[in-house]
């Protein structure tokens, strides 16, 4: 019988796992779930900043195409106040001036001369 029973303890031995195994198990258990809840973590917070990241890239971009609308249609408006021009309808004299010479719009439209001078040809039409 004592040697049944020491069979019996030797399969019973072989069939458990040693210390070392069931530290390792105990390891995986409880890390497993951690780097599980970090990375879901991680990845969450990843897709809330690239949200973020998002709104503010077409806000700026929206803004700067509010800006651009603003300059296009103040050029436009430059540009009808120059085209009912008295000096315009003339014939274009003055147009050409330099800029060293003083010039009756500057004093009525402001600087819209200088803005719409390049965006007209040498007759004072429009280019565009």
């Amino acid at each position: 019988m004592i040697n049944s029973e020491s069979a019996i303890h030797g399969l019973r031995r072989r069939r458990s796992f040693g210390i070392q195994a069931r530290l390792v198990v105990l390891i995986l258990v409880t890390v497993l779930p951690l780097v599980a809840l970090s990375t879901f973590a991680i990845l969450r917070t990843v897709g809330n900043e690239r949200s973020q990241i998002e709104r503010d890239i077409r806000e700026s971009l929206e803004n700067l195409l509010a800006d651009v609308d603003r300059e296009i249609r103040s050029v436009q408006v430059s540009l009808q106040i120059l085209a009912s021009s008295p000096s315009l309808q003339q014939g274009g004299a003055g147009v050409g001036r330099g800029a060293g010479q003083p010039d009756a719009r500057s004093s009525t439209f402001g600087n819209a001369h200088k803005i719409a001078k390049p965006l007209l040809d040498e007759t004072g039409l429009s280019r565009m």
